[in-house]
């Protein structure tokens, strides 16, 4: 009686640690199931937060020509306000037409800017618009019906005599490494340009 009575209780004991292991590792099972899918949540939370800290710094050429004490290309990080950029170039000359340009437009991809001088304004000044790229009107890219190797796009190059789709594309790639092209010469270090197809344009050009 003695042994059948140990043996019921030695059975007992034996399934009740048999539970509570049970339940040990399926609580730590949970736990670190819990963890691991925190740990995702956390870890896809941080790609997206890097991703867009990445979008906002994203660095861009800006070219900026006209009445500016400095044109040339600067290089943007995330986005500027006109008279920041105009700051950058070296402020205003004194003939910039200020009461056309919007010093608040905002700058956030690459492009290309020019600040019209008093001479370039035909109508009255009036303070409900602004001769300026994304406004009212678009940048002038022609003077004198001469193309402007420094703020023409492709398209306007390819234009001219000589000048294909891939040189066009050399000369602002030129433009954008080495900054504005400081006399129409200068066209002339764009791999692929030389003296004789210098000669068939240079009468069409300015900067």
């Amino acid at each position: 009686m003695d042994k059948r009575r140990l043996f019921i209780t030695l059975l007992l004991v034996g399934l009740g640690f048999a539970a509570f292991l049970f339940t040990t590792l399926r609580t730590k099972e949970n736990k670190v199931t819990i963890e691991t899918e925190e740990s995702k949540l956390e870890s896809s939370s941080s790609i997206e937060g890097t991703e867009t800290l990445q979008k906002e710094k994203r660095v861009f050429p800006v070219y900026i020509c006209g009445e500016v004490n400095s044109p040339g290309v600067y290089q943007i990080e995330g986005s500027v306000y006109l008279y920041e950029l105009i700051e950058m170039a070296g402020g205003l000359k004194s003939q910039a037409a200020v009461d056309h340009i919007d010093m608040v437009y905002l700058i956030s991809s690459e492009e290309s800017i020019y600040v019209p001088s008093i001479d370039d304004i035909t109508e009255p000044s009036d303070s409900s618009g602004f001769i300026f790229p994304g406004k009212e009107e678009e940048e002038p890219r022609k003077q004198n019906g001469k193309v402007n190797i420094n703020t023409a796009d492709e398209e306007e190059l390819s234009t001219l005599s000589g000048i294909g789709e891939k040189t066009a594309e050399k000369i602002i790639r030129y433009r954008e490494e080495h900054g504005p092209f400081m006399t129409t010469e200068d066209l002339m270090n764009v791999p692929g340009i030389g003296e004789s197809k210098y000669a068939l344009i240079k009468d069409g050009i300015c900067v």
